[in-house]
């Protein structure tokens, strides 16, 4: 419903301000601008979650950023034994969030097939999948 609301908005050229993480296909999808706040501080990130308290909102403060996410590459530790040049290649896989951002664009938006983007993606970014190699 979000998601829809930010197309909605766009659509109409009407302003909005939503709370999106990186990657996600939304910054390929509009042209987006992330809003300036202040960086991150633990010591001032005090968010109860709902299903922990039931006045959560209340108790509940964030003057600042999210904290920043990361996403890792995560396979069965076995493939270390059984596939061991898989194991290396997966845990050298280096991805920028533009480059994830346009990737779930193109099977969540434009619904491309799983196999065959990659299979373009790869032969087009041979440097890099080769540098996950080495």
């Amino acid at each position: 419903m979000a998601l829809a609301e930010v197309d909605n908005a766009v659509a109409q050229k009407k302003n909005i301000v939503f709370f999106c993480y990186t990657p996600h296909h939304m910054f390929a999808l509009h042209e987006l601008v992330a809003l300036k706040e202040p960086d991150y501080d633990a010591a001032k990130w005090k968010v109860i979650q709902p299903t922990d308290d039931p006045e959560w909102l209340e108790k509940s403060e964030a003057p600042v950023a999210w904290d920043l996410a990361y996403l890792h590459i995560h396979y069965a530790a076995a493939l270390e034994k059984s596939q061991p040049e898989a194991a290396k290649l997966l845990s050298q896989v280096k991805l920028d969030t533009d480059t994830v951002s346009a990737m779930t664009f193109a099977l969540v938006v434009e619904k491309q097939d799983p196999a065959e983007f990659a299979r373009k993606w790869v032969a087009e970014n041979a440097s890099t999948v080769d540098s996950w190699l080495k």
